[in-house]
């Protein structure tokens, strides 16, 4: 008997996966009404392949109908089904799904609204195929096999770094360090519930407690992405005030605290870092976005090179320590 012990215990009818390193993303028939991975998921779920039960993701699409087939390419979930709303937006038998966001995760990509059935869907570098029943695709003319181009390569980069005003006490500064195409909308989630908009909001926390920031990114192309800084959490006792601004510039009094004994550069890069110190040695440690130790080792000269050109584009943090004085930087790979 050589089965694993993995089992997600679908309730429902799956037809399709597809995998991405060590999780699973499966298709199917099951409802809110049944669970798989040990949640209710409608249609569509993402698995664990490393935890044995009770291995469903946060990721949660929430599709209408039942999802036919997945496709992974490029970084996105291509999925073809009868549904009629998925990932928090009306797309009608096909649509893209950024699997980087657990809800309200539909891509802007959209080809309107087939009016029969589709059975199959291939994707290569440039175009996506589909097959099906339809004689129609957005009221023009395909006859049962159609062809679309690709979704386009997310360009916006989400990023801000967090650092403690040295002159006033419980005031914090989140450089807005995001890059995309022009114009960028923003909304800033500050762990206690509450959101807000715009470019460069403050915002007040009046419950003692810890509290972990994020924000989504949507720019000129309508492409969204979202950005947790996993690496400083803001605390507030019940005696304090504690207050956020976000800045697309430090004072000088923060920036030069910040960069009096490192220095890291280019950023964005992609192939060298350079680690600048004033000893000349101490330690590094870089993480992707979700706490994984990538590289690691001692910086051995004040300008010290650290290559990343085996890395993939994205966001990373990159911690440098020297004796008790720590900088973590978010560093940018193109």
């Amino acid at each position: 008997n050589n089965a694993a012990a993995w089992n997600p215990d679908a309730t429902g009818r799956v037809n399709s996966m597809t995998l991405d390193g060590t999780t699973l993303y499966v298709g199917g028939e099951f409802t809110t009404a049944t669970t798989i991975g040990g949640a209710p998921r409608n249609g569509i779920a993402a698995l664990n392949t490393t935890v044995n039960t009770n291995n469903a993701t946060a990721w949660n699409p929430n599709s209408s109908g039942d999802i036919d087939q997945i496709e992974l390419r490029d970084g996105k979930i291509y999925t073809i089904g009868t549904f009629s709303t998925i990932g928090g937006q009306s797309r009608s038998r096909i649509a893209v799904l950024d699997p980087s966001i657990n809800t309200n995760n539909a891509t802007p990509w959209s080809v309107g609204a087939p009016n029969n059935v589709l059975h199959s869907i291939k994707i290569n570098e440039t175009m996506v195929f589909v097959g099906g029943e339809f004689t129609q695709i957005a009221g023009e003319a395909w006859w049962g096999i159609a062809a679309f181009t690709t979704a386009p390569t997310c360009a916006v980069s989400p990023s801000f770094e967090l650092s403690e005003d040295p002159n006033q006490q419980h005031n914090w500064f989140a450089l807005n360090t995001s890059t995309g195409t022009a114009p960028m909308s923003y909304t800033w989630y500050w762990g206690d519930g509450s959101f807000t908009t715009g470019t460069n909001p403050s915002h007040v926390y009046d419950s003692a407690g810890y509290y972990n920031i994020c924000v989504t990114v949507t720019d000129g192309t309508g492409c969204a992405n979202s950005y947790c800084d996993n690496s400083t959490y803001v605390f507030k006792t019940a005696a304090e005030m504690v207050t956020i601004n976000v800045v697309n510039q430090l004072p000088t009094a923060v920036a030069e605290k910040e960069n009096g004994l490192f220095r890291i550069y280019p950023n964005p890069a992609n192939s060298i870092l350079t680690i600048e110190t004033v000893s000349g040695k101490g330690f590094y440690q870089l993480q992707d976005i979700t706490g994984k130790v990538l590289l690691s080792g001692s910086v051995t000269a004040t300008k010290f090179s650290l290559d990343i050109s085996a890395l993939s584009k994205g966001i990373y943090l990159l911690s440098v320590i020297d004796g008790e004085q720590q900088v973590n930087r978010k560093v940018v790979k193109e």
